[in-house]
């Protein structure tokens, strides 16, 4: 294999591009298709982190939705029996 102009090595077989930056002290691999870098393992730590921190907020406000929703409908139904109450002893 060969380098390309930048010192970086681009494998046929899993299209990734591997490169040396930050004065020779850090590995990147890119992804030699969507030209896009590849996340790092603390990286990777930090999207999973905040994507399970958004999936649990999202949770959270399924919940309450739901939690509302359920109170709403309890005090329709607690109105409606209250007027029907108030029906019948009118009549």
């Amino acid at each position: 294999m060969k380098p390309d102009r930048w010192g970086r090595f681009l494998t046929q077989t899993t299209d990734v591009l591997f490169g040396i930056y930050q004065k020779g002290e850090r590995l990147r691999l890119k992804d030699g298709t969507t030209g896009k870098w590849l996340l790092t393992a603390k990286e990777t730590d930090v999207a999973l982190q905040q994507a399970n921190e958004q999936v649990q907020e999202e949770a959270r406000n399924r919940i309450n939705a739901e939690i509302q929703a359920q109170e709403e409908a309890t005090r329709a139904i607690t109105e409606a029996k209250a007027r029907l109450d108030a029906e019948m002893r009118a009549q």
